[in-house]
């Protein structure tokens, strides 16, 4: 499976003007390696140069400089991406459009519109937020005609009817013994008692829960925090998750929690499309990070701002 891209190559005209443009615009990194090439890097990624006439080999079968139509993606979020337009603007650098709403790989992203040195099409791209909506008066009337309200420990039993069917026959809890009733109350007193556990009722029924927990012990990770959301299997593809995980992060964002860490065992393309809806986006990936039933499963961890 294919995972990441290592590196691109750009037929260019003028390796000086495009190495400067790239580094002192784009703030990219000139390097050179062996026999002499030349390349950009950034991040973990790096764009090769050939000049054109002088293609190294093996090549694209008609290298053409101005024929590439690149999107890059900056870190520092829209106002990372307004302080770029600014600084290309003050370069003499006429932009084609943006910034503008575009659909991403991974999610939504705002997109700024150039080109460089060869008349290469450039898309310098930014993770668009995803605001989060305010905190409604609790209980309130959730998707699917359901009543969602913050949880107590007399929900445990409810809670722990969605979940122990998640320990049992699936790999994304890595939990391999169904906790008592006892031990389940507990931990809804303990996480609702510094974060927010709330439930989706209809008609006295737990349909779907969600919450926030401390995502580390010491001191300074208490800006941040670990979600999760589970809905009983006949209720889901109702809205119930979306509906919830909105509460409960309006809430974490409302106790002045900086950041929101979402940890998911793979493959499970479902909560990735999800969370990524949601705002999230991928920050690490752990391969062989446990194993249950007899095998190993990989760890993804997804990460939003709060703030």
């Amino acid at each position: 499976m294919i995972r990441a891209l290592d590196h691109l190559v750009l037929t260019v005209r003028d390796l000086p003007a495009t190495e400067r443009f790239y580094v002192e615009l784009l703030g990219m990194q000139a390097v050179q390696f062996g026999e002499g090439r030349r390349a950009l890097r950034f991040g973990a990624q790096k764009i090769n140069l050939h000049v054109q006439g002088q293609e190294i080999a093996p090549h694209a079968m008609h290298p053409v400089a101005g024929s590439a139509d690149l999107c890059l993606l900056i870190e520092g979020g829209p106002q990372e991406l307004q302080r770029m337009r600014q600084r290309l603007v003050e370069a003499g650098i006429e932009l084609e459009a943006g910034p503008v709403a575009r659909a991403g790989a991974t999610g939504p992203i705002e997109s700024l519109y150039l080109r460089d040195p060869d008349g290469n099409l450039l898309e310098l791209s930014c993770v668009a937020e995803v605001p989060l909506p305010a905190v409604s008066d609790l209980p309130c009337v959730g998707p699917a005609g359901t009543e969602i309200r913050a949880a107590t420990p007399a929900d445990a039993v409810g809670c722990l009817s969605i979940y122990a069917p998640i320990i049992e026959d699936t790999h994304s809890s890595f939990e391999d013994e169904v906790p008592s009733v006892q031990a389940f109350s507990e931990r809804i007193a303990s996480y609702a008692a510094s974060h927010d556990w709330l439930v989706a009722i209809r008609e006295g029924e737990v349909l779907a829960y969600a919450y926030t927990c401390p995502h580390r012990e010491r001191a300074a990770y208490a800006i941040a925090c670990e979600a999760s959301v589970y809905v009983a299997e006949s209720a889901r593809r109702s809205g119930l998750a979306r509906g919830l995980y909105e509460e409960v992060l309006a809430r974490a964002a409302a106790r002045g929690l900086h950041r929101v860490y979402a940890i998911i065992t793979l493959p499970n393309e479902t909560s990735v499309a999800f969370h990524e809806s949601m705002g999230f986006r991928p920050l690490a990936h752990f391969p062989a990070a446990g194993r249950k039933f007899g095998r190993f499963w990989d760890v993804g961890w997804w990460a939003r701002g709060l703030a």
